[in-house]
């Protein structure tokens, strides 16, 4: 998806911090391919660091960040970069949504994808002042995110990059840091990111 919308110029960065499975591989054969894809090593890296690391392999002036497993739509990039290729925004948030997990559940089916979503975190954390030009549907979504976001390179060298020592919580921390220089947020309902969880149960509530 991401190659499909990236332009002759861009580079899409696939920091691997440690994974047990097939990344690699797969990672390697998309770059044969596509000399676009680079594959970056950082073991052991927190998000935060990994972020870090991804960035400082480039030098592209707009870094557009979605995690690993992940599914962007197909107008995910052109949608999450328009506000800052028009001046509007210095950081942008995409439409985070969660891919249907249903299960039974004690005798019933059960798409734990929306609880996950609707979990009192993710309402505490990743909702945006209620905007009455946007619709409640689309407005699950906000700066404290890190999974479906963009950014100018020189916003994040401000910031001093994001925190590389912890386990969970950096996106929210390097928001934090930004908001003391008073940055433009955006929000891109269009730009929607749809979160792969499972493969069951037990995984979603461990995450």
């Amino acid at each position: 998806r991401l190659c499909a919308q990236a332009g002759p110029d861009d580079a899409v960065v696939v920091v691997d911090a440690g994974s047990a499975d097939a990344t690699p591989d797969i990672v390697r054969r998309r770059a044969a391919a596509d000399p676009r894809v680079r594959l970056l090593f950082a073991p052991g890296a927190y998000p935060g660091g990994g972020r870090n690391a991804g960035i400082a392999a480039t030098n592209a002036p707009l870094i557009a960040q979605i995690d690993g497993g992940n599914l962007p739509n197909s107008v995910w990039l052109e949608e999450i970069l328009r506000p800052l290729l028009e001046n509007r925004a210095d950081h942008v948030t995409g439409n985070s949504r969660v891919m249907p997990l249903v299960r039974r559940f004690r005798g019933r089916e059960v798409d734990f994808g929306p609880v996950y979503q609707a979990s009192l975190f993710r309402l505490a954390c990743l909702r945006l002042p209620h905007d009455p030009d946007i619709d409640d549907e689309n407005q699950a979504s906000s700066p404290c995110g890190g999974d479906s976001v963009a950014y100018s390179r020189e916003l994040w060298e401000q910031a001093g990059g994001f925190p590389d020592w912890m386990r969970f919580g950096s996106d929210p921390q390097f928001v934090a840091k930004l908001k003391q220089g008073s940055p433009r947020f955006a929000f891109a309902p269009r730009a929607v990111s749809w979160w792969q969880l499972g493969p069951g149960v037990g995984r979603v509530f461990e995450r």
